[in-house]
């Protein structure tokens, strides 16, 4: 879980597994996903509320779910995991465990 400024408040990688990011970029990233959330929040203004994105790569699937204004909530799976299998599994936690 990273706050509107790109820093780390809750998570990170599970014990064991090495990050795909390098750590010199991680942050980087994670500051220029904040700025494309303030985008979506504008289409919100149209379209209804943003609920949360999937992003598909080769190595990865990352899952982008908008907690508040100041926390996003990024977990990433390995590419070979059926997207639907972690995706409801992730909805059904979300939505038992956030008002």
């Amino acid at each position: 879980m990273v706050s509107s400024d790109g820093t780390i408040v809750a998570g990170g990688m599970r014990e064991g597994l090495e990050s795909l990011d390098p750590p010199e970029l991680r942050a980087m990233r994670i500051r220029q996903f904040s700025q494309n959330r303030e985008l979506l929040n504008e289409w919100a203004n149209q379209y209804g509320r943003y609920c949360y994105s999937v992003i598909v790569f080769d190595r990865i699937k990352l899952f982008v779910f908008p907690l508040d204004n100041e926390k996003t909530l990024f977990v990433s799976v390995s590419s070979s995991i059926r997207r639907g299998s972690i995706e409801g599994t992730l909805l059904e936690f979300l939505n038992s465990t956030i008002v």
